[in-house]
């Protein structure tokens, strides 16, 4: 499995993400997507991981990049690029993690679409 995904109440998953953090069987990524998602990745398995792999294949550079988030499984994208951009509906803990971020519409509102078309026109 590349991905394990929990769904649930909050309270519920955070003692278990307690659980499996002492456990811990291998190397993993354990992260909440947002409030009611707990997923489990191995180690090397991330949004930025894949980002950085996909710049070397395609030969471009880091300072070009921008990625648009709203979770916490966003987080190490937004740290391989040059401009994260946090959405709107992004978690608070996203939101605190990366204050000088550019900052979208909620995606209900096309923010990404409307984001790009600002500054590109």
């Amino acid at each position: 499995a590349l991905k394990i995904l929990f769904h649930g109440e909050h309270s519920l998953l955070r003692p278990l993400k307690e659980q499996i953090l002492l456990a811990k069987p291998a190397p993993l990524n354990i992260t909440f997507s947002d409030e009611n998602h707990l997923e489990i990745m191995q180690d090397n398995i991330s949004k930025g991981h894949s980002l950085k792999i996909l710049l070397e294949k395609l030969s471009l550079p880091v300072e070009q990049t921008m990625a648009f988030g709203d979770g916490m499984n966003d987080v190490e994208l937004f740290r391989t690029v040059a401009a994260p951009v946090v959405m709107e509906n992004a978690s608070n803990a996203l939101k605190e993690l990366f204050p000088q971020a550019h900052r979208a519409r909620h995606n209900h509102e096309h923010g990404v679409a409307q984001f790009l078309r600002d500054l590109i026109l």
